[in-house]
């Protein structure tokens, strides 16, 4: 399914959602994520997303599991959005992370 995610962050001339051209075996772009799922950081507000993977060391980590952000759990990002500081909200939670944290939680819309 192709949705679009933020609306203003573009790696060259593609957005997270388009496939890159140059191999045609991968289906990922240069920050890393698939075709159905971008990292949270590109995600438009106001959207239910669920999480499909959080990167980073252990410790980060275990404190997105104990936030209530894991894969499988369900998000919605609030306000912020590309180099801004994220603020999202999981179950009765809200979180403010910074954008370079929010690249390591891939989330996707359905």
């Amino acid at each position: 399914m192709m949705f679009g995610f933020g609306a203003g962050r573009k790696h060259g001339r593609r957005n997270c959602t388009e496939a890159a051209p140059h191999n045609p075996r991968r289906s990922r772009h240069r920050h890393g994520c698939g075709r159905d799922h971008c990292p949270l950081a590109h995600a438009a507000c106001g959207k239910k997303l669920f999480v499909e993977k959080v990167s980073g060391d252990s410790a980060f980590q275990i404190k997105m599991l104990e936030q209530g952000v894991f894969p499988g759990s369900e998000i919605t990002l609030v306000a912020g959005s590309g180099n801004r500081p994220c603020l999202l909200s999981a179950g009765d939670n809200r979180i403010m992370i910074d954008s370079a944290s929010a690249e390591k939680i891939l989330v996707s819309q359905e």
